[in-house]
């Protein structure tokens, strides 16, 4: 049988009860014996804030109506002190949240530059449109009135993350750039360089770093959050990332200039940063920021934006993600068991094993003191991508327990014609002593999705994994060059040959089922990336987690590192032949990097493979363009 959703549910401010059950299996579904791991019967059990509304409205997304709750809820626990805004914290470190403002991406139902106005008479600030969105920075208390805007299809947080002169980089000699310059005579001058990151000085540092070498003068900042009073606290461990990026490229490109434009503000404002770093002269930019709810396999707004630069001769770098292969995916299995979401929603439940057995539960490893987002996707098209297009069919929804089988997260946003994305975030406590979660996963209306995918970062899978790509969104994109990682200490120049990759550097391979006329392709397109790695875990003179070789300088860990260090080389290149397209800078970087292994195959992978790519960027040999044995297997 077939379970569809009835009528417009509304936000509602009950508890609902967990309850499934099973049914008879409607035809094609297979015949499987029930294993001990049903779902339970109604316990009463459940944390009540993330269980008090079964969905969002139609326009307002349920972590918005959270986000509103949480506020109020703050304003009211002031009693007759005067509220300050800065001091209030959203429980979701992914939503951006300023000073009582809250970034957003609101997808027009018909009109982008109505609903901007629309937004701006609730007091909307900093807003950019690009196609059919409009990102930007809300008043919270303003969230209870967007279900009134004529002009809004729906809206949704701006979920968010980095990939993350008297000090040396490291990386320079692990990649030979400081061997290319010498030999070339190339330091990057006549070449500016676009950075895209969160921050570039809400730490009020940049002028030490010019003083000391770090940074060079007359860096052009297009746009910071600081301009706007939105800087994150100074204890957000990825403030002013952007500034430790340019320190990385100042290193291997001291001649080029630079240029800096906030990724913050959502998914537009993202887009229109791409746009206004070209206009203003960037011939090669990089970035190291994920929004999680870009679509995986559709070209979303920022990867639209990425293909049109790209397409008038800059050359694009990302960080390709610091998730490994920690993804799951399969056809959605129906399993005859349904769950009561609440407000009349009956939901059938997704069978996780491919055996005989039904299990509609899967456990996943949370650490103490971690913090877990996933996104979850599943093959339909999304609304946002572009005016007119369709949104998804159907509507699923995510669940996550702890192993009492307590529920502590959850994304239920209603899906039919908008997205076909929930997001869930949780922070496991240090002292929780606990790690083992269980995810569930239901369709609430429209066709059983034949394929379903979450990444997560934060976490591991512990039951049936499927260890499947996990670079998507704009990193995929045809243009980009999505950059991987390595512990500079694991390259040849530090005595480790073939060089070894990061674990946690993400894995490519996700499809592109779906123009973005919202059309299914005729065959799924699989992009190589990521396309080379670099070198990470390199000095900068403020930002990082530890100094792991005690030399008084902390290490800046991740792909967001190691995408500089790439950007920074097609600098050179450029320099050294000013005619050469991005593709042609791409093929040159593929084709001399030296072959890496796939840690996670169990014998050596000789050409390009979807972890490491066509291996570790050789700045010397790249420009000097001597591919020697190439990079077989690779296309781009």
């Amino acid at each position: 049988m077939e379970t569809n959703k009835a009528g417009t549910l509304f936000v509602c401010l009950s508890l609902f009860s967990f309850q499934a059950f099973p049914a008879d299996p409607p035809p094609d579904t297979k015949e499987k014996a029930p294993s001990e791991n049903l779902p339970p019967p109604d316990t009463g059990k459940g944390d009540a804030d993330s269980m008090r509304a079964p969905k969002g409205s139609r326009k307002v997304s349920q972590a918005l109506v959270k986000l509103h709750d949480e506020y109020e809820s703050f304003r009211e626990s002031a009693g007759n002190t005067p509220v300050k805004p800065e001091t209030f914290k959203s429980r979701s470190a992914l939503i951006q949240v300023r000073n009582g403002y809250v970034a957003i991406d609101a997808v027009a139902a018909d009109d982008p530059e109505g609903l901007r106005r629309e937004l701006e008479e609730l007091g909307a600030k900093n807003l950019a449109v690009y196609g059919r969105v409009v990102s930007g920075w809300l008043p919270i208390a303003a969230i209870e009135r967007l279900d009134a805007l004529s002009r809004l299809q729906f809206a949704a947080p701006a979920y968010a993350k980095t990939n993350s002169g008297s000090v040396d980089g490291q990386g320079d000699v692990a990649m030979r750039s400081n061997l290319a310059r010498t030999t070339f005579g190339v330091d990057g001058s006549g070449i500016t360089i676009g950075v895209l990151s969160n921050s570039f000085d809400c730490l009020g540092g940049a002028e030490n770093d010019i003083a000391s070498s770090n940074l060079p003068s007359g860096i052009t900042v297009l746009k910071d959050l600081k301009d706007d009073d939105r800087c994150p606290p100074p204890t957000d461990p990825g403030v002013d990332e952007g500034r430790a990026m340019m320190q990385i490229i100042h290193d291997v490109a001291p001649g080029a200039r630079l240029s800096f434009h906030t990724t913050g503000g959502g998914q537009a404002n993202f887009a229109q940063g791409i746009l206004e770093l070209a206009r203003a002269g960037a011939k090669v930019i990089v970035d190291d920021w994920t929004y999680y709810s870009e679509p995986m396999f559709q070209d979303g707004v920022i990867a639209q934006a990425v293909d049109r630069v790209v397409a008038d001769g800059v050359a694009y770098f990302s960080s390709a993600g610091n998730s490994g292969n920690a993804s799951y995916e399969a056809a959605f299995s129906p399993s005859g068991m349904f769950k009561d979401e609440g407000g009349g929603f009956i939901c059938e439940l997704h069978d996780f094993d491919p055996g005989p057995e039904v299990n509609v539960f899967q456990r996943i490893n949370v650490p103490p003191g971690s913090e877990l987002t996933m996104s979850f996707q599943w093959d339909a098209p999304s609304a946002s991508v572009q005016p007119g297009a369709p949104g998804a069919p159907n509507d699923l929804d995510v669940f996550l327990y702890d192993e009492a089988e307590t529920l502590v997260a959850d994304g239920k946003e209603l899906n039919i014609g908008s997205d076909s994305v929930e997001i869930v975030s949780l922070l496991n406590p240090r002292e929780s002593g606990v790690s083992v979660y269980k995810v569930q996963i239901t369709n609430c209306g429209g066709p059983n999705p034949a394929l379903i995918k979450y990444v997560l970062r934060g976490g591991g899978i512990d039951q049936f994994d499927t260890a499947s790509s996990t670079i998507f969104g704009h990193h995929n994109a045809a243009g980009t060059a999505a950059v991987g990682s390595a512990p500079y200490r694991s390259t040849p120049a530090f005595g480790v040959n073939p060089p070894e990759l990061d674990e946690f550097s993400s894995v490519g391979g996700t499809p592109i089922l779906f123009d973005t006329a919202g059309n299914r392709n005729a065959s799924p397109e699989i992009r190589y990336q990521p396309l080379i790695v670099a070198p990470n875990d390199v000095n900068t003179s403020f930002f990082g987690g530890t100094d792991s070789e005690g030399d008084g300088f902390p290490n800046f860990v991740g792909t967001s590192a190691a995408a500089p260090h790439a950007a920074a080389v097609a600098a050179l290149m450029r320099e050294a032949d000013p005619s050469l397209s991005p593709r042609e800078i791409y093929a040159a970087m593929a084709h001399t990097a030296i072959d890496m292994d796939d840690p996670h195959s169990p014998d050596f992978d000789v050409g390009f493979d979807f972890a490491g790519g066509c291996g570790l960027v050789r700045a010397d040999a790249a420009i000097r363009n001597s591919p020697g044995a190439g990079c077989p297997g690779f296309r781009k």
